[in-house]
């Protein structure tokens, strides 16, 4: 298991509900209960994108101001502070398409939500569930891209918190060469290479770089003593240039090679040419009512133009290109 997950307890929710309707929860294989309840769509107070989704679920499409005033009247949007609450009952398994299903809960005002199997699995290994009512306190959690019921004080509960702990962490402001710097989750370990007036080509457009921080990523190492070994590959692919950064810790310094740079722009060099002529091959058997060189050349090697005009490899930078026709196809054909 990650010692990390993606998430937060959002302080507000807010709740639209649908009307009161009976809704079929399988109890057992062969046995379906009736539920007379309001299913409730949660979202956090103010995410104006899931809170689109929410109002289209709950009012439908034609949903209007007169109507938002209605439900308002009605008390189908709830808005509330996201605090553990108790007496939630567990009412059966709703059975949905292709195999699909959802545990169900309701709330003691009879509104009706979703309970995750992993939650639910949680709630019976930790905590049970007496004559349907979970007896646990429960609140509303983001977990990735899900808003979700989870228990106080699970494991996950305390992921989520030690995550948004970390993202608390102040960034690294002051970068030094050779360095190893991570994320707040730990995933990405990069080397900080230096700082670097570049200019990037991408996609057609110009963007220029003043002091940019370029990092070497580390892929396929997780112990120290492999770090110098990943880095020693000079692999251009993983070199990226940034104008600025969210890593937040430094793991410790590893030595660059003197022809690092060096290395990996021989290396783009070198791939860029035999991308290049294969594309003058094609050019020459088909007409392209497009780029000369097609959209696969310039996404193959926009991400690392970069490293065509940064310090150590021109005498001046390009800083007066805007034309991609012109830039990569001057540059590869005179690079020394």
């Amino acid at each position: 298991m990650n010692k990390h997950i993606t998430g937060k307890i959002p302080e507000d929710i807010t709740i639209y509900l649908k009307v009161k309707e009976e809704v079929s929860q399988a109890v057992s294989e062969d046995e379906v209960q009736m539920v007379f309840s309001m299913p409730g769509f949660v979202f956090e107070t103010g995410n104006k994108k899931t809170e689109g989704t929410a109002r289209s679920w709950a009012f439908g499409w034609s949903f209007d101001n007169e109507e938002y005033q209605k439900a308002l009247n009605e008390n189908r949007i709830l808005n509330q502070k996201n605090v553990p609450t108790c007496g939630y009952r567990l009412v059966g398994l709703e059975k949905r398409c292709e195999g699909g299903r959802a545990w169900k809960v309701l709330d003691s005002r009879g509104n009706l939500f979703d309970l995750r199997e992993d939650v639910l699995l949680d709630i019976l290994q930790n905590a049970g569930v007496e004559n349907g009512i979970i007896k646990a306190d429960l609140l509303w959690a983001t977990v990735g891209s899900q808003m979700k019921l989870i228990r106080k004080g699970s494991s996950l509960h305390q992921r989520i918190l030690d995550y948004t702990s970390d993202m608390k962490v102040p960034k690294v402001k002051e970068f030094e060469v050779g360095h190893v710097y991570t994320d707040a989750k730990g995933e990405i370990n990069q080397v900080f290479v230096g700082y670097y007036d570049a200019v990037n080509f991408n996609k057609g457009k110009t963007v220029r770089y003043k002091n940019g921080l370029v990092f070497y990523r580390l892929y396929y190492c997780r112990e120290d003593k492999d770090r110098q070994q990943d880095l020693n590959l000079c692999d251009w692919w993983r070199l990226s240039i940034k104008k600025s950064s969210a890593l937040t810790k430094d793991l410790g310094i590893l030595k660059i090679p003197e022809i690092f740079l060096t290395k990996c722009r021989k290396n783009i060099w070198t791939c860029s040419s035999l991308t290049l002529s294969s594309y003058e091959e094609r050019r020459n058997q088909y007409s392209y009512g497009r780029h000369p060189y097609g959209y696969s050349y310039e996404h193959h090697l926009g991400e690392s133009s970069f490293l065509f005009n940064m310090e150590d490899f021109a005498d001046t930078i390009v800083d007066n290109i805007d034309k991609w026709e012109s830039c990569w196809y001057d540059v590869v054909k005179t690079v020394k």
